[in-house]
């Protein structure tokens, strides 16, 4: 009997330490900051931008805070750029942030890249890549690399979150091009191709003359489709679950995987095919919190396409929820890379509509700085805030101009609930706060009016095309409690 019932315990234990471990191992166990992650709007910020020079880390948290986003996905491109006072002001804030790598490491500066990277390149069968730079997946000393160099971002910086941005081969419709665009086909990568299927021959894609034309050879073509997949899932699960690796040396973190999406016919097969994509293969190996599927180029850039496109991927949200009912799912969308495809707020209230009717867990979009709102609309105040007895803080949903300042001195810019008004002595402008200081005191006061009029934004740190300057037409007035 006491050994029955001690094998009972015995097993019990086992399996309760086993539990410890996957949780552990698995990230289920999130710290507080990561979990925020896993659900809600969230934006992405890229801090190489010329709308975050020239201004304070608080006045960054604070614009993103004001338009009321529960997390960031920072865009990192330099690691010795990333600003850790901006990701502290937003952990203040409540607002969780993530580290977003190009797991190719485009646009990374060449002097931060991995030593003599030019024997790490991906190639292609024309040159139209060539500028971007993307490193291979497949070599084992990049692998390396990139983990350490993730790991270390996480920790020294203090992410909540992880993720890699398009781990993919991109060429979407390339093969169908007059130009064809095809690649991985360095020979790094036909190296390992023929090493781990034991093909002799790899298949060409330019030469329909040659014997190894892939369409003449489709048994070894799709063993090309399937370990460009598996290079791929091998990638990405080594940073987030191999030795050394996020979840040993980072625990706690939040770590989301990440594939394409798009809305062509039998989309879901043709993004493994033609990318390397599948988020199911992808979230067994990684065994992620989260998965994110990216809005395609070909539809973000599409001006026609309508605020309610998720309807369209629905097949790759299906093809998540047969993988793992019970994983959250994210969308990433771009709401602003090209003046044509610039969403304006009726667009954006689809979206987000669409989403939720969808059950989708967590949108992102690329990126911040250049939002419909900056281009096409005069700043909003948000809150007002004393910072003394005489001085209030203005908080915008947008960087206003320096001008500003000037625009308001002498101003009798705020009526008090008592009805006594104030006129500004001096002003500060810092990004999307504007400072006064008033010609009497603040203090026992729970509402005031402000006079807003005349405050603009500043086109020269917009993207180009920089657009016009929006004015807050004279006289506008707005009532908000005095925080």
């Amino acid at each position: 009997m006491q050994k029955g019932i001690s094998t009972k315990r015995t097993i019990f234990v086992n399996l309760f330490l086993l539990t410890i471990f996957l949780t552990s191992a698995y990230g289920t166990e999130l710290k507080p900051m990561s979990k925020k992650l896993l659900y809600g709007r969230t934006v992405q910020i890229d801090l190489g931008f010329d709308m975050y020079k020239d201004r304070s880390a608080r006045s960054i948290a604070e614009e993103i805070a004001a338009n009321g986003y529960e997390g960031v996905y920072y865009f990192v491109c330099s690691d010795k750029g990333v600003r850790k006072d901006v990701i502290q002001e937003l952990q203040k804030r409540g607002i969780p942030v993530a580290a977003l790598v190009c797991a190719s490491s485009t646009y990374m500066p060449e002097e931060e890249r991995i030593k003599d990277w030019k024997k790490y390149q991906m190639q292609f069968t024309n040159s139209s890549m060539d500028q971007y730079k993307l490193m291979t997946y497949v070599d084992k000393t990049y692998l390396a690399w990139m983990k350490n160099r993730v790991v270390n971002l996480i920790n020294e910086k203090g992410f909540d979150g992880f993720t890699f941005a398009e781990v993919m081969y991109p060429i979407a419709d390339g093969l169908e091009r007059d130009k064809v665009l095809y690649g991985d086909i360095s020979p790094a990568f036909q190296a390992a191709f023929k090493a781990a299927t034991g093909n002799t021959v790899f298949p060409e894609f330019v030469n329909k003359n040659k014997p190894n034309y892939y369409k003449k050879i489709p048994k070894v073509y799709n063993d090309l489709v399937e370990f460009r997949v598996k290079v791929i899932n091998d990638f990405y699960a080594e940073v987030v679950n191999g030795k050394d690796g996020i979840r040993e040396k980072c625990p706690g973190v939040f770590v989301a995987s990440w594939t394409q999406g798009a809305s062509f016919s039998d989309c879901v097969n043709k993004i493994r095919e033609w990318e390397g994509n599948d988020a199911s293969a992808m979230i067994k190996q990684v065994k992620p919190d989260m998965h994110f599927i990216q809005t395609h180029w070909m539809d973000w850039s599409d001006p026609n396409i309508n605020g309610d496109y998720p309807l369209l991927y629905k097949p790759f949200f299906d093809n998540i929820k047969k993988t793992d009912a019970n994983l959250p799912i994210g969308l990433q969308a771009d709401f602003v890379s090209q003046e044509g495809a610039r969403r304006n707020l009726e667009w954006q209230k689809l979206f987000y509509k669409t989403c939720e009717q969808m059950g989708i867990d967590s949108t992102t979009y690329y990126v911040f700085s250049q939002r419909w709102a900056v281009y096409e609309e005069p700043p909003r105040l948000c809150n007002v805030s004393l910072i003394s007895k005489d001085t209030a803080e203005l908080c915008f949903d947008q960087r206003i101009s320096k001008d500003c300042k000037k625009i308001v001195l002498g101003r009798k810019m705020i009526v008090a609930d008592n009805g006594k008004s104030y006129t500004v002595k001096s002003a500060e402008v810092d990004g999307n706060l504007l400072k006064v200081v008033l010609d009497g005191e603040l203090s026992g006061v729970k509402e005031v009016t402000v006079n807003i009029g005349g405050i603009k934004d500043d086109p020269q740190y917009r993207w180009a095309p920089k657009g016009k300057v929006n004015i807050i037409p004279a006289d506008t007035v707005k009532k908000l409690p005095l925080q």
